[in-house]
């Protein structure tokens, strides 16, 4: 498999259920993993979005800014949230990050 930045790298592990993919590259990139947050998810809470939607059009990182609108999707769906930051069409799997 080729990861979005041209990289090789190979599917580690696969979460339908969060949307969630874990790749290991096999070559050596220029980044640095986030680490996930001590304190869960509060309402109200401002976030980033960021990621490289459109990639054909938009040359480079686009980052938007938001909060978190719901702790529950529709259905009471209580694996998901809502947020009001906007996210780009391409950009579905880019991060949320916190303070």
């Amino acid at each position: 498999m080729v990861a979005r930045a041209g990289k090789p790298a190979q599917v580690q592990s696969v979460n339908s259920t969060f949307n969630l993919t874990a790749l290991a590259f096999t070559a050596s990139i220029q980044a640095r993993a986030l680490p996930f947050g001590r304190d869960g998810v509060a309402l109200n809470a401002d976030i980033k979005i960021a990621g490289f939607p459109e990639r054909d059009l938009l040359d480079g990182l686009t980052v938007g800014r938001g909060v978190v609108s719901s702790m529950k999707r529709l259905g009471r769906d209580e694996t998901s949230i809502q947020i009001s930051a906007p996210v780009q069409p391409g950009n579905s799997g880019g991060p949320a990050i916190n303070s």
